[in-house]
């Protein structure tokens, strides 16, 4: 998501977080004055919570090109599939989420309970055994590899805690409501006469 973000950025006119104006777009302010080393969404440095946002000079740069552009650049073209209410985190599975980051791996699991989860880092990690044996004797040795990414938003991270843009503290949500059905205008039946039918029941399941 974050790489998406990042080149979404420079579509929309965004330089690379401390660059300086391109000639290209007229009145670009450039981004000097955003330090590469801060982390924001426009470097590749690991900016922990800032790492999800842009720096208030790439915004400014999206800014100036939007305006450049007109109505034309913002009007909506097309539809997209949205999925309302659901989010990332809700999604994919704690230990899914850490096989696609050592997908050559067995044993791959996501450690939910680490200290870091209060961060929105999650520690995923895999065993490997190895066995030693001297004068006949073998003894098996496991050795733990692990590496933290940062949560997707909405996973867990506390009691009824989520994580949001890196930040844990969010609270779970809730998709919303359908809209209430009119209720059906009841004739009356003669029970008599009636088929024996079963009913079939629609049970709504929130994920």
């Amino acid at each position: 998501m974050h790489t998406l973000t990042h080149e979404g950025g420079h579509v929309l006119g965004a330089s690379h977080d401390q660059s300086q104006p391109k000639s290209w777009i007229r009145n670009d302010p450039g981004s000097l004055e955003c330090l590469w080393k801060e982390g924001y969404i426009m470097s590749y440095v690991d900016g922990g919570a800032k790492h999800h946002r842009f720096s208030h000079c790439s915004l400014r740069q999206i800014r100036n090109v939007i305006i450049m552009r007109g109505r034309s650049c913002w009007t909506v073209s097309n539809t997209a599939h949205t999925n309302q209410g659901k989010y990332p985190g809700m999604e994919v599975a704690p230990n899914a989420f850490c096989k696609n980051v050592f997908p050559d791996k067995a044993n791959v699991t996501a450690d939910m309970n680490s200290p870091r989860m209060r961060e929105c880092m999650v520690k995923c990690q895999y065993a490997e055994y190895s066995e030693v044996c001297y004068y006949g004797r073998c003894r098996t040795y496991v050795k733990t590899y692990f590496t933290y990414e940062h949560a997707l938003d909405y996973m867990y991270c506390g009691d009824r805690q989520v994580c949001v843009q890196g930040v844990c503290g969010g609270k779970p949500v809730t998709p919303p409501p359908r809209p209430a059905e009119a209720p059906a205008t009841q004739k009356k039946r003669n029970y008599r006469n009636a088929d024996t039918k079963y009913c079939k029941h629609r049970v709504s399941l929130r994920l």
